[in-house]
Formats: structure tokens, sequence, C-alpha cells
């Protein structure tokens, strides 16, 4: 397998689950500052040009962070990062993961790049008021949700806590968001800290 990653992007939530699963992978990184994810060559890999992507050892390519931590937990995990097939705890993981895809991470992409998603010069501002309201919201679903932690699923670790932990450190005013969140700054400390992906973190962010 071979992952294109850069520092601080989509693809931490992957080495995490490669760090987690000692999972040895090939890996190139995409030189963000050089705009070398618009380059045609990483562009024949990832039409979207967005970061991270997987190619596996047949060719096949599988992009959007979710769906490849999805993807190795399920082929490599042996029972870790996922709960069994079929069960509550998987169901509710599915949920949450994808919630966070639809609503954090693409609140998160109309914040830092509001000039993406309208042609009025003028509405770059709305678009931010309305992705960070949008962000907020979803984070208020989720602090609901949450139990008695430090993981989406309890005492148990799963793929969905890199990601969500990622998330929110992406916020451009953690203090501010935490605040009123305690369990989600719990969520975020305890994937931060974990052993085997402190280094990983201190990497990234």
């Amino acid at each position: 397998m071979k992952l294109y990653y850069a520092p601080g992007m989509g693809s931490f939530v992957v080495e995490a689950v490669l760090a987690e699963l000692d999972l040895v992978c090939e890996r190139e990184i995409v030189e963000v500052a050089k705009h070398e994810q618009s380059a045609p060559s990483y562009l024949a890999v990832n039409p979207r040009g967005q970061i991270p992507a997987l190619v596996l050892d047949d060719g096949t390519v599988v992009t959007e962070s979710a769906a490849i931590a999805l993807y190795l937990a399920e082929t490599y995990g042996k029972g870790l990062l996922l709960p069994p097939a079929g069960s509550p705890e998987r169901a509710s993981l599915l949920r949450w993961l994808f919630f966070a895809s639809a609503n954090l991470y693409e609140a998160d992409l109309h914040y830092f790049y509001p000039h993406r998603y309208t042609r009025d010069k003028d509405g770059v501002e709305g678009v931010k008021a309305a992705a960070a309201e949008a962000f907020h919201r979803a984070c208020d679903i989720l602090e609901t949700a949450l139990g008695d932690g430090p993981f989406l699923l309890g005492q148990s670790f799963s793929i969905g806590d890199p990601y969500i932990a990622m998330l929110t450190e992406w916020h451009w005013d953690k203090p501010q968001l935490f605040a009123t969140r305690p369990k989600l700054a719990r969520l975020h400390a305890a994937v931060a800290s974990r052993p085997r992906l402190a280094a990983l973190w201190a990497q990234n962010f």
C-alpha cells in the first residue's frame, strides 16, 4: 500500500490507524505549500486533489479519510478499532463517524475555504459565519451523545476517536469550543496523549 499524506491534513486519521495497528505502508508526502495536490501526477491519483489517498497493492485507490480508516480497520484490525459487524456498537460508531464527516468536516471546509462556496466576493464572511454555527451545532449534538468516555464508545478506542479529535483540533478557537463541551475536550485530550499517537499528534498539529 502507498499513502499520500501531508502533515496537519486529513491524513492524520489514516496515519493514526496505521500506528494503532502496527501496519507498514509506503508513504509519499504531498507538499501543499508547493501546490503538489494540484499537480497532474497527484490528480491522476485523486482527481479532487484532496489529501489523503491510499493506493492498494492492486492499484485500487481509496480516498476520503473516514473511508480509508474504515477500510484499514476492517481489513487489518483483527477486532481492534471496530466493534463486531452487526453489533449496536458498530452501528453507533458508523452513525457518528459519518455524522462527523458530513457535518464537522464539511463545516471546517466552509470556514477555512469560504471562497469555494460563493461567487459573491461579499458573501465570504457570511459563509464563514454559517459554517461556524453549523460546526458548533454539530459539536453540541456530539457532546450530548458522548457518555462517560473517554472515547466515543466509552472505554473502547475506535477509528471515530482520532477522526473527531482531528476535526476539533482544527477549530479556530479551541478554548472557546471546549469551554462548554467537556466531553469533547476529554476525547480530544485522550487521543492527543495516547501512547501510540502522541508523537504523531505532535508532528501533525
